[in-house]
């Protein structure tokens, strides 16, 4: 399983993920993800929801590809309703 964030330009950063997501393979491209837009510090608990209402509303838009059979568990986990920018699955 592999979790790589990408950035492919200064307004654009991708997660790729493949297989079954691991909590600590979440924690490191959070991480990443954290350091490359500003300083931020999270507790260790999956229920932890400081980085969804710290940085909701800082996303224009979340695109998320994978199986049409995770579609619901992908808009609880992105947040889709709750954030400024739209969050789309295909």
């Amino acid at each position: 399983m592999s979790a790589n964030l990408e950035q492919s330009n200064d307004r654009l950063l991708v997660l790729r993920v493949g297989g079954e997501l691991k909590k600590s393979e979440l924690d490191t491209v959070q991480s990443e993800f954290v350091k490359k837009i500003a300083g931020w510090e999270r507790g260790a608990d999956w229920g932890d929801t400081d980085f969804f209402f710290s940085h909701r509303n800082d996303f224009e838009k979340i695109a998320v590809v994978g199986n049409p059979r995770w579609e619901a568990q992908v808009l609880a986990f992105t947040g889709a309703g709750l954030r400024k920018g739209p969050v789309k699955v295909s």
